[in-house]
């Protein structure tokens, strides 16, 4: 993975390097900047798979940078300030790590990345796009109508004839659809991993074999059946 660190603090840029060279040698630090113009000019120029980013930069806000940003890479914050967690979760970072950053965490959220990229990969392949996933899904929730975007869900739990749909942000909605109808309609970029529950392939983060539990990126823990644990591992060998 080629990575950028975009930090205002020249140590801090230092530290970050070191930890992931040591920790992490799967990845390749192309590029340092310290605030956000530096960093633009950075990802326009690099081919950039992760980027380490601050919050409170010279020139202004870190997550100002994702929000124009192009480009298919992954985020991890790290920051000294809590109070952005939100906003940055609801622009689709992987992690949020707090300065003094822990090694544990750190790795953690690498190996996250590295399960997500891979899974970006598998989800552009042209195998995979023979069946396509719909931009945005039509929620019918009592009265309402609701068109929200299908790469928002990160998980959909069966509940009797109706559906609970978990995205990000820590939305939730309710549909009147049943389950299989969601399966047939989803595409590729679903996984049916037990009879109640279908999941979001680039947000499945770890799978815990012994207790077949698959873990998400947020933090979400969803089970998996025995008919479809082949399934899951196809999809992620890693695992």
């Amino acid at each position: 993975m080629n990575a950028v660190i975009i930090d205002d603090n020249k140590n801090n840029r230092g530290l970050l390097r070191t930890l992931v060279e040591e920790y992490s040698p799967e990845v390749i630090i192309c590029g340092e900047a310290a605030d956000i113009t530096e960093g633009q000019r950075l990802l326009d120029q690099q081919n950039v798979d992760l980027v380490f980013l601050d919050i409170e930069l010279k020139d202004g806000n870190g997550l100002d940078l994702l929000k124009k940003a192009k480009g298919d890479f992954v985020t991890i914050v790290t920051t000294s300030y809590k109070e952005y967690a939100f906003d940055a979760y609801q622009e689709g970072i992987i992690d949020y790590l707090i300065k003094p950053i822990e090694i544990d965490r750190l790795i953690s959220a690498i190996n996250r990345a590295s399960i997500l990229l891979n899974t970006q990969l598998h989800i552009n392949s042209p195998s995979h796009q023979a069946s396509s996933t719909p931009d945005t899904i039509l929620i019918s929730e009592r009265n309402n109508s609701i068109f929200i975007r299908t790469e928002d869900v990160i998980y959909l739990e069966a509940d009797g004839k109706y559906t609970n749909i978990i995205c990000s942000g820590d939305r939730r909605f309710v549909s009147s659809q049943n389950l299989k109808e969601f399966e047939l309609s989803l595409g590729n970029l679903f996984i049916r991993v037990h009879h109640s529950y279908i999941v979001n392939l680039k947000y499945c983060a770890s799978f815990n074999k012994g207790e077949h539990m698959l873990n998400t990126i947020q933090g979400y823990s969803i089970p998996v059946s025995l008919r479809k644990k082949d399934v899951l591992l196809s999809r992620f060998p890693q695992f």
